[in-house]
C-alpha cells in the first residue's frame, strides 16, 4: 500500500501554536505522530512525505531525528520541502530514506500521481485525470481549487498518513472548506 503525508514539522515547537495542534510540546507531538504513523503503516508500505518532515535545531538534533526515522514503519520517500535542508548535512544518513527528491511522478492504484511539496497550478497530465498531492499549506486551503489536487498535510488528516482511497473519498471535504488566510 502507498501512503502520503506532509508538514509533520518534527522538532518545531512554534508549529504547535501556528496550527493550533493539540500537543503540549514537541516531545508529545513527536511521540503522537510516530505512534499514529506506526498504527497505520506496515513494513512493506511505501510512505511519501511531501516536505517539511522536520525542523532540525535546538529542539531536534539531527541524531534524534535519525532515531525517529528508524522508528517509523514502511519504506519512506522524502519529497523535499522548504524546511528539509538538513538532508544535506554530512551528519545525516540519507540512506534512511528510500528516495529523496524535490518532485516525483508515480503510479498508485492505476492513477498517475504528481508529488511536490508545493501546490502546483498546472501539473503533468492534469487534463487527463492525474492527481496532484502536496503539502506546504498546512491547514490552509488553496484558492487554486481543482478536484484532483489535494493537500496531504497532517493538520488536515488528524495527524495520520493517508492512502489515495482516503484522499479521494474524504479529500473533497477538505478542499471544499472555506479558505482561511
Amino acid at each position: 500500500m502507498i501512503y502520503y503525508t506532509a508538514d509533520l514539522h518534527l522538532g518545531h515547537k512554534n508549529i504547535i501554536k501556528y496550527e493550533n495542534r493539540p500537543f503540549i510540546d514537541v516531545h508529545e507531538m513527536s511521540i503522537k505522530l510516530i505512534k499514529n504513523w506506526n498504527s497505520k503503516i506496515e513494513q512493506n508500505d511505501d510512505v511519501y512525505i511531501l516536505g517539511d518532515f522536520a525542523f532540525v535545531g535546538n529542539s531536534l538534533p539531527i541524531d534524534i531525528l535519525m532515531s525517529f526515522i528508524k522508528q517509523l514503519n514502511g519504506k519512506i520517500h522524502l519529497i523535499r520541502g522548504n524546511h528539509d535542508s538538513w538532508v544535506d548535512r554530512k551528519s545525516f544518513n540519507p540512506r534512511l530514506f528510500e528516495s529523496i527528491d524535490y518532485y516525483k511522478e508515480i503510479k498508485d492504484r492505476g492513477k498517475d500521481i504528481v508529488l511536490c511539496h508545493y501546490p502546483i497550478e498546472n501539473w503533468n497530465g492534469m487534463e487527463y485525470g492525474s492527481i496532484h498531492l502536496h503539502g506546504h499549506l498546512h491547514s490552509y486551503k488553496t484558492e487554486l481549487h481543482r478536484d484532483n489536487r489535494f493537500n496531504v498535510g497532517v493538520d488536515n488528516w488528524n495527524y495520520y498518513p493517508v492512502s489515495l482511497d482516503e484522499i479521494t473519498e474524504k479529500g473533497l471535504l477538505y478542499v471544499s472548506k472555506s479558505i482561511k488566510y
